[in-house]
């Protein structure tokens, strides 16, 4: 019997293990892309705790690394498995399908992912069962993907990644399965340039992500 609950996965690298946020380390070194990997995983986290006491989810880690369970402990967590990004991805959704009424992926690069986002996300799959959500990024990729139906492989492996259509690939793709409901654009952290803009706009992005307070202490690398 599937769980009614909406699994909310965190998909992450483990530092020490696995180079993080590599672009960004290229701009500002590799410590302090390890800093904010670091914080940006404990913001979306400290808001997945917030977010799972009033909206109906069940938070998850999926780790990279085969050795890493020991890294992850807040949430239950479990091993990405081998292959490329959409293999990985559909390992994922796969795994937790079965399980749940439906299943959110996120990276762990969104640290002003907001309680509203995913309202609306969840909002749309409870009262479609055959519907789909991404959120969509300024660059033609996508920051979240839900969905409450078996998909096969051939969706997630035929689309390609860190391009420029990305997500209208997936969406391509997802077409054939549901409708693809699309939510407010917004921008993960891959270069220094979105660094900044999560900086400069911190204060405003506070109010609808409280948790964003977390980076009060942070050490911002030089722009």
């Amino acid at each position: 019997m599937k769980n009614q609950n909406i699994a909310v996965v965190m998909m992450v690298k483990t530092p020490g293990l696995s180079p993080v946020k590599t672009r960004l380390a290229a701009k500002i070194g590799e410590k302090s892309a390890v800093a904010f990997f670091q914080k940006s995983v404990q913001v979306l986290s400290s808001s997945l705790v917030e977010f799972s006491k009033e909206l109906n989810i069940q938070p998850y880690y999926a780790y990279a690394e085969c050795d890493a369970a020991a890294h992850w402990k807040l949430f239950p967590a479990f091993h990405q498995g081998d292959g490329g990004l959409g293999q990985k991805l559909h390992n994922v959704y796969s795994k937790l399908q079965p399980i749940h009424q439906a299943v959110v992926i996120i990276g762990s690069d969104l640290p002003q992912l907001s309680k509203e986002i995913l309202e609306e996300c969840l909002f749309s799959l409870h009262n479609n069962s055959s519907s789909f959500c991404i959120g969509p990024t300024e660059d033609g990729g996508f920051y979240l993907f839900g969905g409450a139906v078996p998909l096969p492989s051939s969706v997630w492996l035929n689309t390609p990644y860190s391009v420029s259509t990305t997500r209208k690939e997936l969406s391509q793709q997802l077409n054939k399965y549901g409708t693809v409901f699309n939510l407010k654009e917004n921008f993960d952290i891959d270069e220094l340039e979105d660094l900044v803009k999560l900086k400069e706009n911190l204060q405003e992005f506070s109010v609808l992500c409280p948790a964003l307070k977390l980076f009060q202490e942070f050490d911002w690398p030089e722009n």
